[in-house]
């Protein structure tokens, strides 16, 4: 008889530990868990190399629309239903500033963004001096263009990892790892530029638009003549004659326009002066060129290909 009951209280047991398992299977299948620090984050960028940059850092872990469409200037930019519809959804934006990308101002008014941030933090900016954009009540004539340089680059991208750190904290060491990555491709980029471009022995430059001083700066290259001083004007006879001089005075054989412009208006100067046009991409975002760190060798290379003897 004692064995009788200690076989039930083992059976008794066995039943409830089953009963206890299938109660504990069904809540945990009906309550979904929570993911802590573990959110793609919703991001938008107003110009694609700022984009790529913030993707290259937060990979999987950050969702990254660029407002500006590749092969579309910032000076022309219009509005699309899908540029409300990413901004509602966003919890940070991520803006050039300095007069470049001025719209996003108008574009996210009354909207419900969370975080606007620009990352020029550290970064010493230049002056422009041939072109003037449509810049705020208030600001300077500062060059805009300050993410055409590896230095800044590096810099950009420390201060992207530090803003996804704010915003995703539990993703810090991977935000950092990818960081490093990065910026061990930038400093190659620069390494491998200052191998070619050191060895040129013409150095002035003509631009169709003044977007590249900062990445001359880096490579001791100099900016002699722009074509468009006004972003979408052509140049007034004065402006004209001054880059026919500059042409003239530094022996120039080429002269560089971008994508983003159309060139026609450059054929006359080409045909007067017998220049060769070759094409620098400040904003990237196509084939060859699709990666922050894409674009600025693109660019190197082409201006080793059209400076060199």
């Amino acid at each position: 008889m004692k064995s009788f009951f200690i076989y039930l209280l083992i059976g008794v047991g066995l039943i409830l530990l089953i009963i206890g398992g299938l109660v504990y299977k069904r809540s945990t299948s009906q309550v979904k868990p929570q993911v802590v620090g573990n959110q793609v984050l919703q991001v938008v960028a107003t110009v694609y190399p700022l984009a790529d940059l913030v993707k290259q850092i937060g990979q999987n872990r950050v969702r990254v629309v660029s407002l500006l469409s590749p092969g579309v200037s910032p000076h022309t930019f219009e509005i699309k239903p899908s540029d409300i519809k990413n901004l509602q959804s966003a919890q940070a934006v991520f803006t050039i500033g300095y007069g470049l990308d001025n719209w996003f101002s108008q574009l996210a008014d009354g909207l419900p963004v969370k975080q606007v941030y620009q990352v020029t933090k550290g970064i010493t900016l230049k002056q422009l001096a041939f072109t003037h954009h449509d810049q705020e009540e208030g600001e300077s004539s500062a060059d805009p263009h300050y993410w055409l340089s590896t230095v800044n680059g590096r810099i950009m991208a420390g201060n992207i990892y530090d803003i996804l750190v704010a915003l995703d904290p539990a993703g810090q060491a991977y935000y950092y790892k990818n960081l490093q990555i990065l910026n061990n491709e930038l400093v190659k980029v620069a390494a491998d530029g200052q191998e070619k471009l050191s060895s040129l022995s013409t150095k002035d430059l003509i631009l169709f638009h003044e977007s590249f001083n900062y990445l001359a700066a880096e490579f001791n290259l100099k900016v002699v003549g722009v074509f468009e001083a006004s972003p979408g004007r052509q140049p007034t006879p004065q402006q004209l004659k001054d880059i026919y001089d500059a042409a003239t005075r530094y022996g120039l054989k080429v002269i560089f326009s971008e994508p983003q412009f159309a060139n026609d208006s450059l054929k006359p100067l080409l045909d007067d002066l017998h220049l060769k046009l070759f094409v620098l991409d400040p904003l990237g975002g196509s084939v060859g060129r699709f990666s922050y760190v894409d674009l600025l060798r693109y660019n190197i290379d082409t201006l080793y290909e059209a400076l060199r003897d």
